[in-house]
């Protein structure tokens, strides 16, 4: 993980979890397909000059 992500900050990552959440309908459920799906991805995140963030997850294209 980049040092300078703000995933390094365990509050400011309990935050940004708790919201989506909350987005989500208040309940979420990770379930080990759901880890095996993302697991080789990388997750980008860009800080806006507003102070928000966006994360993106690119997808890998795995080798056929």
């Amino acid at each position: 993980m980049d040092p300078q992500s703000n995933l390094n900050n365990p509050k400011l990552t309990t935050i940004l979890f708790a919201i989506l959440v909350k987005r989500l309908g208040g309940k979420a459920e990770i379930t080990q397909a759901d880890l095996d799906d993302i697991a080789f991805n990388q997750l980008e995140e860009e800080g806006k000059a507003d102070g928000s963030l966006e994360f993106r997850l690119v997808r890998r294209q795995l080798d056929a």
